[in-house]
């Protein structure tokens, strides 16, 4: 993965995608077409698997700033973005720490299943993720899916109740289970929980 700045352009365009051939050739190729670049500091600088989806990633999620450049060379140069050198980086790294850190994909290029669930949940206004909390699943991310993969249906059936209530009732609830599990430690706080999941 690259990333080249174009600093004499105003606005500020930067380029970002793939080559096995090495970044310095894909330099020289583009300079050749009259592109003056400076290539960007990215920190995954070697190759990786799924390099391929990661740039198409890159490019969905930046699809609003995009633009493309009609060459004299017969050729429409479409990996120019419309931002910043740290945005683009900071997009390029995310990506890439995505994909070698949390390994989303199998030998085959498909998707793990818990990265499947993780894309299931995706909201359908994709403008209005954040991708980087996404990118970066939490603890209480992972027993969720192992809660709804492994809780045959109860967990969700259970969910979806709870995802009903009210804050008041919610607020309510935690402050009735604190007070029987200060009189009557755990088993009250259980006996809390099991009335209110009925209720």
């Amino acid at each position: 993965m690259y990333v080249f700045t174009a600093p004499d352009d105003e606005p500020n365009y930067v380029k970002i995608g793939r080559t096995k051939k090495g970044a310095h050739k894909r330099k020289d190729a583009l300079e050749n077409c009259g592109f003056n670049l400076h290539k960007a500091h990215c920190k995954v600088e070697n190759a990786f698997l799924h390099y391929e989806i990661v740039e198409l990633l890159i490019h969905k999620a930046l699809h609003n700033e995009r633009k493309k450049f009609d060459c004299h060379c017969s050729t429409v140069h479409g990996e120019f973005f419309e931002m910043n050198e740290e945005r683009a980086l900071e997009h390029v790294d995310m990506w890439c720490s995505w994909v070698i850190d949390k390994k989303p994909f199998d030998e085959d290029g498909y998707l793990t299943d818990y990265w499947k669930w993780r894309v299931k949940k995706l909201k359908a206004d994709l403008n209005n993720v954040k991708w980087r909390s996404w990118t970066q699943p939490t603890i209480i991310d992972w027993f969720d899916f192992l809660l709804e993969q492994y809780g045959e249906g109860c967990y969700l059936q259970l969910k979806d109740h709870i995802g009903r209530k009210d804050s008041t009732f919610c607020q309510r609830g935690l402050i009735i289970t604190l007070i029987l599990y200060i009189y009557f430690g755990w088993s009250g706080a259980a006996w809390a929980i099991t009335g209110l999941t009925i209720l």
